[in-house]
């Protein structure tokens, strides 16, 4: 999970899932064989219930009547796709079905923003030539966005970046590097211990 930046993982049963499936019909193969039946072919097929989508699933197969005409369509005939719900990006594929929540809360947003300052320190911290063990103490100029977002992860980024203290001021003069990012601009100053 923390490969990927995902905070939980839930498994659900295809039966109690969230998602909603739809079946796109396949053209191609379905074309010849109902010629200029295939406009009423296809809108039923895209018109199938849950319930009818998880019988062919089950059963291969799913017959119906189109104007005196038998119609029998096999799970090759269609793709099963899975609708986006708000909120959600979802992808299938090899029989397997991932939902991405996308929703970002505050806490979110707040970890973002100190995983993009422990990026932009460590990046400092480089070019100013310090060895990996060397500690360092960090002085920014204060933001209220910014401020939050370090309360709430300080033992991350203290953790992250060696720094023994991080303490906030106002006037910065003419010292220090100016980091901008999303919507926060600050000046930061780094000095080892």
């Amino acid at each position: 999970m923390s490969e990927i930046n995902v905070k939980s993982i839930e498994f659900l049963n295809s039966k109690d899932s969230l998602l909603i499936k739809e079946l796109i019909p396949n053209f191609k193969i379905l074309g010849p064989r109902y010629g200029s039946m295939i406009n009423d072919v296809a809108n039923i097929i895209k018109g199938f219930s849950q319930k009818e989508i998880e019988d062919l699933e089950s059963n291969g197969k799913a017959n119906f009547r189109i104007k005196e005409t038998d119609v029998s369509i096999d799970l090759g005939d269609v793709e099963i796709n899975y609708k986006d719900i708000e909120g959600l990006s979802v992808a299938s594929g090899d029989g397997t079905t991932i939902a991405l929540d996308l929703k970002l809360d505050q806490n979110l947003l707040n970890e973002g923003i100190a995983r993009e300052l422990v990026n932009r320190i460590q990046n400092i911290r480089k070019s100013k030539d310090l060895e990996v063990t060397d500690k360092i103490e960090i002085n920014i100029k204060k933001s209220e966005k910014l401020a939050n977002a370090i309360k709430s992860n300080l033992d991350y980024i203290k953790g992250e970046t060696l720094a023994n203290k991080l303490y906030f001021s106002e006037n910065f003069n003419d010292e220090g590097e100016t980091l901008e990012f999303d919507d926060i601009k600050t000046v930061i100053t780094i000095n080892k211990i």
